[in-house]
């Protein structure tokens, strides 16, 4: 790929440098290295063809640049952009869905006709470099991904057998790890209202893989990342610059900026994050990917998508949720003990009990708060209550009582049984 860089760029004679689909710079001419380069405002100035909503629409401009042949034209698709003080441009690489992009520093010249013709073939070539890194990247993952199986449902062998395909792969287990679960929200309804061909399906996968594998590298040195169906899962290990104790803040921190870029890669998508615990003995990794997926799955529930949760963070939703994968219909009688006629009763009469409840549970039981929160006066605040007390039998001024109100709520959340609104006044 370098030597093909720096071939084009002699052509041009001007610098350039390549961005993959996923917005990595991966390669650029000697002279687009180092201070006030191309390379170096692409990166001060975060631009990147891959997510051109940085840059506003009034300040793009693409257009073909043609070059006459003997038998005919060539074109090529040119975009400039306008930030600050200064103008870039770039052109895709490829057909269709972009294999990369090119961007070029014309450092206020214009295209020459013969340039143009040299961008149509460096467009070509490129393609060609980029499908050999795309090939090996897939084979990659693929090996990663199948590792990450093995690994998830605990078919590794024993653990020395499992920290050597992990050292193989460049990341050491040893010391455990912790694991964190990036998963695409509704990716079912996505695709059943997209209706994507099998190939952008599997593009769209192969992207994300490698937007989470980027951004995991800028916070991470040692760790183990493989894509499974519509999510990616990316074993966290101690090392040098992260010891274990650091882990569960810096796993945050990367949720939230893959979050970040994600929205800005691909902004029909949100994606949820799972966090679990660090699990210092590797043999106990599989049950770290369980608490990364308990934890993915509660924060779906009851935050809905673009949620980050750890399952340190769940509480007693965890428990709760466990008997709901055991004995769903335990915890459905509980709901229906408790909270299900007070939401029967707002879903009729388009009441706000639910909503009083939870906001007086949530200040301590004072209705004085609670008034306040909800702009309503305590007197309404203590009639609702009352309301809800007549509703379920149980006393909310009662500690014993509120704790299974509380229980209640958490039921309903987990099995998604919020209030309903009447559609006209006549359905009160």
């Amino acid at each position: 790929m370098a030597g093909t860089v720096a071939r084009v760029a002699g052509l041009l004679g001007r610098s350039v440098v390549v961005e993959d689909p996923v917005g990595r710079l991966i390669s650029g001419s000697p002279e687009a290295r180092g201070e006030n380069s191309l390379w170096g405002l692409l990166e001060d100035l975060s631009l990147r063809a891959s997510r051109a909503s940085g840059v506003d629409e009034t300040r793009r401009e693409r257009r073909d640049r043609y070059a006459r042949l003997p038998d005919g034209y060539l074109s090529v698709p040119v975009e400039r952009w306008r930030v600050e003080d200064r103008e870039f441009f770039w052109t895709p690489i490829g057909t269709g869905a972009p294999a990369g992009y090119l961007w070029v520093d014309l450092e206020g010249e214009t295209l020459r006709p013969e340039d143009v013709v040299h961008l149509y073939w460096a467009r070509r070539v490129l393609e060609s470099e980029l499908a050999k890194d795309r090939v090996r990247l897939e084979t990659e993952l693929g090996v990663r991904g199948d590792f990450v199986d093995d690994l998830v449902n605990g078919h590794y062998g024993s653990v020395d057998l499992l920290l050597q395909r992990a050292g193989y792969l460049g990341a050491d287990l040893a010391n455990g790890a912790l694991v964190l679960i990036v998963d695409i929200d509704d990716f079912a309804r996505y695709l059943e209202r997209r209706k994507p061909k099998e190939p952008a399906i599997q593009e769209l996968k192969r992207r994300l893989a490698e937007a989470v594998r980027m951004q995991t590298r800028q916070l991470f040195s040692n760790f183990l990342l493989g894509p499974r169906s519509d999510n990616v899962i990316v074993f966290l290990g101690s090392s040098e610059d992260t010891p274990p104790e650091d882990l569960p803040e810096k796993a945050q921190l990367l949720a939230k900026g893959v979050q970040r870029y994600v929205k800005g890669l691909l902004p029909d998508l949100t994606i949820s994050v799972g966090i679990g615990r660090n699990k210092r003995n590797p043999a106990l990794l599989p049950d770290a990917y369980s608490e990364a997926e308990v934890a993915l799955e509660i924060g779906h529930r009851i935050h809905g998508p673009s949620s980050v949760s750890t399952f340190e963070g769940t509480g007693t939703y965890k428990l709760l949720f466990r008997v709901f994968q055991e004995n769903p219909e335990e915890l459905i009688a509980f709901y229906e003990e408790t909270l299900e006629p007070v939401v029967r009763y707002d879903s009729r009469y388009s009441t706000e009990l639910v909503q009083t409840l939870v906001t007086y549970l949530g200040n301590d039981a004072s209705t004085v708060r609670t008034a306040s929160d909800l702009y309503a006066h305590r007197h309404t605040i203590r009639y609702r209550l009352d309301r809800v007390s007549e509703l379920t039998g149980l006393d909310v001024d009662k500690s014993e009582d509120r704790e299974r109100l509380t229980l209640g709520i958490k039921a309903m959340q987990l099995l998604g049984r919020v209030p309903e609104r009447p559609t006209s006044f006549a359905d009160r």
